[in-house]
C-alpha cells in the first residue's frame, strides 16, 4: 500500500478521534536522503518553529536479505540511524527539541567492520 495514502487514512482517523481539522500529511521515505530533504524543507516553508522532533521510525529485517536504502546504506543504518541524523540537521534550527526513540533491538545488533558489503 502506498504510504500517502496510508498517511491520509491515518490523518482521516486522527481528524475524527479528535474533531480536529489541522492533521496534515507530508510524505517522508527515511530510506531516501532526497525525500528526507524534500520532507524538511515543506515542514520548514510550512511552519516557522517545531515544538519537538519524535524520531521513532525504524526498521528490522534479516541481514541475509542485504536491503539497501535509494543511496546504497545498508538499510537498518540508512534508515534507522542515518535518516533520523540528516532529518534532525536539516530541522535544527527550527526544532526546539528532540526525542530519539530505540527499542530493545538494539541490544542484539553486532557491528562487523570487516564486511564491505
Amino acid at each position: 500500500m502506498n504510504y500517502c495514502v496510508r498517511g491520509e487514512e491515518a490523518a482521516a482517523q486522527i481528524t475524527k478521534l479528535t474533531g480536529s481539522n489541522n492533521v496534515q500529511v507530508i510524505p517522508l521515505d527515511l530510506a531516501s536522503f532526497q525525500s528526507i530533504r524534500d520532507f524538511a524543507q515543506a515542514v520548514k516553508d510550512k511552519y516557522e518553529t517545531i515544538d519537538c522532533l519524535v524520531c521513532n521510525a525504524g526498521i528490522w529485517v534479516p541481514m541475509e536479505k542485504q536491503v539497501k536504502t535509494e543511496d546504497g546504506l545498508e538499510a537498518h543504518v540508512g534508515i534507522n540511524h542515518m535518516g533520523h541524523f540528516l532529518l534532525t540537521n536539516l530541522l535544527i534550527g527550527h526544532v526546539k527539541r528532540v526525542v530519539v526513540v530505540s527499542s530493545g533491538l538494539m541490544l542484539s545488533g553486532k557491528i562487523d567492520l570487516d564486511d564491505s558489503r
